[in-house]
């Protein structure tokens, strides 16, 4: 956030109103352990919204989950047990279940350095075409899309607000800045 708001692209009177205090989290990946613990949590919430029992997952379903790199952190993992809830008619939740970006996952080693590109580390040959496609495919859910091609929903934000996306010819000529500016020069 610190490099965002001196770049400019993130408010600074927003940025200190946010830093109150700061707390390091490792990502998700890093954090393995917590997986089964953060799943038993997400199962017994949302098992109390729907109103559905579910009992847990099968130990292929944790496999999955446990190889899976996680990078929209845990906010991905509890959207994948809030699908899984949706599509799940047993008393575990089972492989088949769950999304299939995880479905699909291999080991985290294999997974991180197949979705890297030499062009752009971020997005392994995504092109204007292939992301409003996507778009499409998911009526235009931005979380369906990031979880398709296994990057964060914050990431697809960005490449549409940068030009990935039809969104950027249809943006007016007036940046925040420009708009901020004459707020505070008026």
């Amino acid at each position: 956030m610190t490099e965002l708001t001196r770049q400019g692209n993130f408010r600074e009177d927003l940025f200190y109103r946010l830093k109150v205090f700061t707390i390091q989290i490792p990502p998700l990946r890093d954090r393995k352990e917590d997986i089964p613990i953060l799943t038993e949590f997400f199962i017994r919430k949302t098992g109390k919204r729907e109103k559905k029992r579910i009992k847990g997952m099968s130990p292929g379903a944790m496999k999955r989950l446990m190889a899976h790199l996680w990078p929209g952190n845990v906010r991905e993992l509890e959207n994948a047990v809030e699908h899984a809830f949706v599509v799940c008619a047993a008393d575990y939740i089972s492989e088949t279940d769950l999304p299939a970006e995880i479905q699909t996952a291999e080991t985290g080693q294999r997974q991180a350095s197949s979705s890297k590109s030499p062009a752009d580390p971020a997005i392994p040959s995504l092109t204007r075409e292939t992301l409003v496609e996507l778009l499409d495919q998911c009526h235009w859910n931005k979380a369906e899309v990031a979880r398709r091609i296994g990057k964060s929903r914050t990431l697809v934000w960005k490449l549409m607000k940068n030009g990935t996306s039809p969104f950027r010819e249809t943006r007016t000529a007036f940046s925040m800045r420009q708009v901020r500016g004459s707020v505070m020069d008026g």
